[in-house]
């Protein structure tokens, strides 16, 4: 009786942690950069401003990366080779480069650890801002998409998206 107890105690507490986690760094970020907008979505869920990334964020190790992000990496990668793409490893990151769509209309995708792009390669900016979304579907995980769309629609777009604004706007290619 006490296993389906904490199971369900992880899955709604392992989520919850890292949207935390997530609304700290946008909330630094927007603050850093004057996104009112932004910072009123992450004040209105009810977080408030800190001082950095937890040290765990910055020392994890990439083999517990891997594994949280295995469920939805293997099932990219299939969607990545099944589009076309090419299949590469950039620092933390596995790329599937050269798909014919498959990726929505933005220029590069990441799903777990699969970075998934039409394009032949990613400039380092590129690969650091696509790494931070890793890192955000390895603490948010099956929640990642809806919470992702969630924050396109209430922030106005993907400018003051909360998960864009963490990943680094810049890197990411966006107009700042």
């Amino acid at each position: 009786m006490a296993g389906w107890k904490l199971k369900a105690a992880l899955l709604f507490l392992w989520p919850a942690v890292g949207l935390a986690w997530l609304a700290w760094i946008a909330t630094r970020a927007a603050l850093a950069r004057n996104a009112t907008g932004t910072f009123a979505l992450v004040s209105v869920a009810g977080f408030s401003v800190g001082g950095g990334a937890p040290a765990y964020v910055e020392t994890s190790a990439p083999i517990v990366r891997a594994v949280v992000l295995a469920p939805f990496t293997g099932p990219a990668v299939a969607w990545g080779l099944a589009h076309g793409g090419e299949i590469h490893c950039q620092g933390s990151m596995i790329v599937i480069t050269g798909m014919s769509g498959g990726h929505g209309p933005r220029s590069a995708v990441t799903v777990g650890q699969v970075i998934l792009t039409s394009r032949v390669a990613l400039d380092d900016p590129l690969l650091e801002h696509e790494t931070v979304h890793g890192d955000q579907w390895a603490f948010l995980g099956v929640l990642t998409p809806p919470l992702y769309y969630l924050s396109d629609v209430i922030a106005g777009g993907s400018e003051r998206n909360i998960f864009e604004v963490a990943a680094g706007l810049e890197d990411g290619g966006y107009e700042v």
